[in-house]
């Protein structure tokens, strides 16, 4: 099978076509794993000279690809994506993922505080789903590609989701939240408590 974008794009709107959303998004993580797999689909969807995130697909109001090309280490802040959902998929260098349990919300005009709830590494062909709502970071190391889908562009001009950033009170991971969802990791390897 020859893996390329477009048949990502439209393997993913069949499944959110035809399916319940949670489905949809566990399927879409289980097929991203396995095209982050293809070196061919790589090198194209998330080119070299790409710095930082690209928009590789976009349907208005609707599912948008990004490429991720990081040659340095970046992190981002603890976000949610709004009224909309994510998967994110490692195609080069692990990437560390971090979930955040909501402390207290944003008012006042002050951002939401978040405590850790876990951590855990994606390798490379592995992928992460993260429902509407869950609030999560991540950190890159090394040289690092990934690909994120959204149900919906979170930083389009077009139209506002809603998605916000959140400060971090704690960083130390509850020891007492050792189970919970599964999300549908895909071979993601949890870090060692």
């Amino acid at each position: 099978m020859i893996f390329t974008l477009a048949r990502l794009v439209t393997a993913c709107e069949d499944y959110l076509l035809t399916q319940e959303v949670d489905t949809a998004c566990q399927n879409i993580t289980k097929t991203l794993a396995w095209y982050l797999r293809s070196a061919g689909f790589v090198k194209d969807t998330i080119p070299d000279e790409i710095n930082g995130r690209h928009t590789a697909y976009e349907r208005y109001k609707g599912l948008t690809v990004l490429a991720h090309h990081h040659p340095q280490p970046v992190a981002s802040k603890p976000h949610d994506h709004g009224c909309t959902w994510a998967i994110y998929g490692v195609a080069t260098a692990k990437t560390a993922m971090y979930e955040w349990e909501l402390v207290e919300p944003a008012k006042d005009g002050q951002r939401g505080k978040v405590r850790l709830k876990r951590f855990f590494w994606i390798m490379p062909g592995m992928a992460f789903y993260f429902p509407r709502g869950v609030i999560h970071s991540h950190q890159t190391y090394d040289d690092s590609k990934l690909i994120r889908i959204e149900g919906m562009n979170i930083r389009s001009n077009r139209f506002k989701v809603g998605g916000e950033y959140f400060d971090p009170i704690s960083t130390e991971v509850d020891s007492t939240w050792r189970s919970g969802r599964s999300a549908l990791t895909t071979g993601c390897v949890p870090v060692a408590w």
